[in-house]
């Protein structure tokens, strides 16, 4: 007989009954299954190998000492079992069942005796358990010698199960929307991207999760730029110096109040990418570039909870003489991964506010009246000081309507701070001094996918 290698994994496991062993090792409750018994043995199993390969053998004769630390033998047994594909059980008599239960450190002796050779001894090693191996090998043994029994439908049924519950929560919580795929290693939070087919070129479109489940909704990662529908060319580009390059928005077919004509060639699309936000833009444009993109302008708990965990400091661009280029390298980034939700341009949202009363308050600093013969009440008021200083600028119904102050339309909500607001600037800075029809250098936005 050729020389024989043997090794024995050494396992402990019970069908019924949980116990604790001591050195991460315990007795698992297994769910009972067909074909396995439905008694409370304590049984050693193993696996045995020989140079060939896993042994199969009709009669082996094994010997188990279970022995204490010191190297006493708290019990033994003699018994003679088939191995079958190298895996062989032995069923623990009385004796050794209390030892187990009495001892949290033993360590297990086999001896083995095949027909023609001599014994071999294994051990003594540490006592372990194996959850769920043993029983996931034995089950899919029985499954592969009778693929149409009752185990293997039983198993068909609870593999259905597992995979309707798994696609349900993943219904329910998906990591993207419909159209984006998750960026591998995207950091921080999870980042989502799309294709863009606009005007022959093709652009990516990223997004970030925000909450979970139905809480959830998809943010722009960075300030959102506008393309041209006819070309893809990017419109009302900032630059560092605090104004604007290249096209205006107004040249995509969207007038200052948002309308186009119906023989336009389509709306110029929002979409969030590295590279010079968009500014220069009214909030009706603002919205219809948005919506042509499949999204909308955030609401005001959507802003928050995105801008959420954004370090208020010197990361953000916040003293400077105009916008920086988003990209994936910029500090200033929310919890969720959103960029530069702090300083850079400022964002309108999706608030309008009608007179929110005029007010004057020693307190406030009056900031200048902008337009001969018109007294504006542009007056800054700072949040309390757990709010980092941020200011909140006219809570009042007076606003810039385009270049004229105005008494009587809404002001439409902007909110973040710009590139020079230094402290000011937060994530709860609020800018109340303009209508939707104001545009300015300053002032950019950012879009949601809603959950």
């Amino acid at each position: 007989m050729a020389q024989q290698s043997r090794r024995s994994s050494l396992v402990l496991a019970s069908l019924g009954g949980a116990l604790a062993l001591g050195g991460g090792a315990a007795l698992i409750r297994y769910a009972r299954a067909q074909g396995i018994p439905s008694t409370d043995p304590l049984v050693y199993r193993g696996t045995l190998d020989e140079s060939a390969g896993p042994v199969t053998d009709p009669a082996v004769a094994f010997t188990l000492r279970l022995l204490t630390p010191s190297g006493t033998a708290a019990c033994s047994t003699t018994q003679t079992r088939p191995v079958a594909a190298g895996a062989f059980e032995l069923t623990l008599p009385a004796d050794c069942v209390q030892a187990v239960r009495a001892n949290r450190d033993l360590s297990a002796e086999l001896t083995v005796t095949r027909t023609g050779s001599a014994p071999t001894t294994h051990g003594p090693v540490r006592l372990t358990a194996v959850p769920y191996a043993v029983e996931a090998e034995r089950a899919g043994s029985a499954v592969t010698a009778d693929p149409g029994g009752a185990l293997a439908t039983q198993l068909a049924a609870l593999q259905s199960q597992v995979a309707a519950l798994q696609a349900r929560v993943t219904a329910e919580d998906p990591d993207c929307p419909s159209g984006y795929t998750r960026v591998a290693g995207a950091t921080p939070g999870v980042v989502c991207s799309r294709p863009v087919s606009i005007g022959g070129m093709t652009l990516v479109d990223e997004v970030v999760k925000v909450g979970a489940r139905r809480s959830a909704f998809w943010v722009d990662r960075y300030e959102a730029s506008v393309h041209l529908a006819a070309t893809g060319v990017r419109l009302g580009e900032s630059n560092t110096a605090g104004g604007t390059v290249g096209l205006t928005v107004d040249t995509s077919g969207l007038t200052p109040s948002g309308q186009r004509p119906r023989d336009a060639a389509g709306p110029a699309q929002a979409l969030s990418h590295p590279g010079q936000p968009t500014v220069n833009i009214t909030w009706f444009q603002a919205n219809e570039a948005c919506r042509a993109s499949g999204k909308r302008l955030l609401e005001r708990d959507e802003w928050f909870a995105a801008a959420s965990g954004t370090v208020d400091g010197a990361a953000c661009n916040v003293s400077t003489f105009g916008a920086r280029a988003a990209a994936a390298s910029n500090g200033c980034t929310s919890t969720a991964g959103a960029q530069d939700m702090i300083g850079n341009v400022w964002e309108w949202t999706n608030e309008w506010y009608a007179s929110a009363g005029q007010v004057t308050s020693p307190a406030q600093t009056a900031i200048g009246a902008r337009v001969t013969g018109i007294r504006v009440n542009d007056a800054l008021t700072p949040w309390p000081a757990d709010y980092n200083g941020d200011g909140t600028w006219n809570i009042t119904s007076t606003v810039y309507n385009d270049a004229e102050g105005q008494i009587g339309i809404p002001s439409a909500a902007r909110r973040g701070g710009t590139w020079d607001d230094g402290s000011r600037a937060g994530v709860f800075a609020l800018y109340l001094n303009v209508g939707p029809s104001y545009r300015d250098p300053s002032i950019g936005f950012r879009c949601v996918v809603p959950g």
